[in-house]
C-alpha cells in the first residue's frame, strides 16, 4: 500500500493533495512551521524556532520520512525554495528519484506509475517506479475544509542556521499557475507605457497579467515570474486573453491548460489563432479599450 506525504511550510497544497490521492489511500502533511493544512487525513508538525530557516530542519524531515516509510512512499512538495531543499533531503533518506512536471500518479501492481510533461508540455512521458518517489510541483491554493488533526515531533538534529537579515525587494510576486483569469501581453505593444491598457483590462476582469519571454527576459518590461512558456510558468485559467502575442510554441506550450483562449492580433496568420477559441483579428490598441469598457459595465 502506498502512503503519501506532503512536505510543506504553507497551506497552499490543494493541487498536491489531489495528485497524492490518485496513488495513496492516506495523505499526511509533514508541516515545517505553524501552517494549518486542510484536505489531508493527518498532519505531523515539526516546530520552527524564531529566526530559524525551514531548511535547517532537513535532518528532522528525513527522520519523519523514514518513520513513515512503508514499501512505497510518495513524497510531494510545493515548488518553492525551502520545500525543494526538504524534498531533496527526503529523496536521499528514501533513496528515491525526484520528478517534476508530474500530471498524475497512480499505484498499480506494486509500482508507482507517473505521467509527467516535458519541454513545457510538448511531450508527455509515462514512468514506473518500484518503491518510493518524490514529486515537486505547483502547490495550488489552500484546499477546502478544516485543517487535519496534527501531532508534533521533535526537531532533532537541526543544522545550526539562523536568518540574520531580510530585505524586501519591492517587487510583487505573483503565482500565475493558480490564477483564474490571465491577460497575456506580447511584442504587439509598441511601448512599455502601453501595457497600461492590459492592466486596465485585467482590473476589469479581476485577472492577473502575464507575458511572453521577450517582454521579461528580452526587454525587461515585466518580472520573470510573469513569463508564460516552456521555461516559464504553465497556466490553466478559466480565461486567457492573449494580446499582441504571435503564438510561438515557446509560449503556447505554457497555456495548454487554459479553458478558454481569446486571441487579439492584427496579423491573421499569427499562430496564436490556431490554439484560440475566439480570434479577434484587429488592432489591440482599439480592441483592448473596447473590451475594458464592456467588462467594466
Amino acid at each position: 500500500m502506498t502512503h503519501a506525504l506532503i512536505i510543506t511550510t504553507t497551506p497552499r497544497t490543494s493541487a498536491l493533495v489531489n495528485l497524492a490521492r490518485g496513488a495513496a489511500e492516506t495523505v499526511t502533511a509533514l508541516v515545517v512551521g505553524d501552517a494549518e493544512v486542510p484536505g489531508v487525513d493527518a498532519a505531523v508538525r515539526i516546530p520552527l524556532a524564531a529566526g530559524q530557516p525551514a531548511e535547517a530542519l532537513a535532518p528532522a524531515v528525513c527522520a519523519a520520512v523514514r518513520a513513515a516509510a512503508t514499501d512505497s512512499v510518495l513524497v510531494v512538495a510545493p515548488d518553492a525554495p525551502a520545500e525543494r531543499v526538504l524534498a531533496a533531503a527526503a529523496a536521499v533518506a528514501l533513496d528515491a528519484p525526484v520528478f517534476t512536471g508530474v500530471r498524475s500518479v497512480v499505484s498499480r501492481g506494486g509500482l508507482l506509475a507517473l505521467r509527467r510533461s516535458l519541454y513545457g508540455g510538448i511531450v508527455e512521458e509515462d514512468v514506473e517506479v518500484s518503491g518510493s518517489a518524490v514529486v515537486v510541483g505547483d502547490g495550488g491554493a489552500a484546499a477546502p475544509g478544516e485543517p487535519a488533526p496534527s501531532e508534533s515531533t521533535a526537531a532533532e538534529g537541526a543544522y545550526p542556521m539562523a536568518i540574520v537579515a531580510q530585505q524586501e525587494t519591492g517587487t510583487d510576486v505573483v503565482d500565475l499557475s493558480v490564477a483564474l483569469r490571465v491577460v497575456g501581453v506580447g511584442r504587439g505593444f509598441a511601448e512599455k507605457e502601453d501595457l497600461a491598457m492590459a492592466d486596465e483590462l485585467a482590473a476589469a476582469l479581476g485577472a492577473e497579467i502575464g507575458c511572453t519571454r521577450p517582454l521579461s527576459e528580452g526587454i525587461a518590461w515585466m518580472e520573470t515570474d510573469r513569463y508564460i512558456g516552456i521555461s516559464g510558468v504553465a497556466i490553466a485559467p478559466e480565461l486567457y486573453i492573449a494580446a499582441g502575442i504571435s503564438g510561438q510554441i515557446q509560449h503556447t506550450a505554457g497555456i495548454g491548460g487554459s479553458r478558454i483562449v481569446v486571441a487579439v492580433n492584427d496579423d491573421p496568420d499569427s499562430p496564436i489563432f490556431e490554439v484560440a477559441d475566439y480570434s479577434i483579428v484587429a488592432d489591440l490598441y482599439q480592441i483592448l479599450p473596447a473590451l475594458t469598457a464592456e467588462f467594466s459595465k
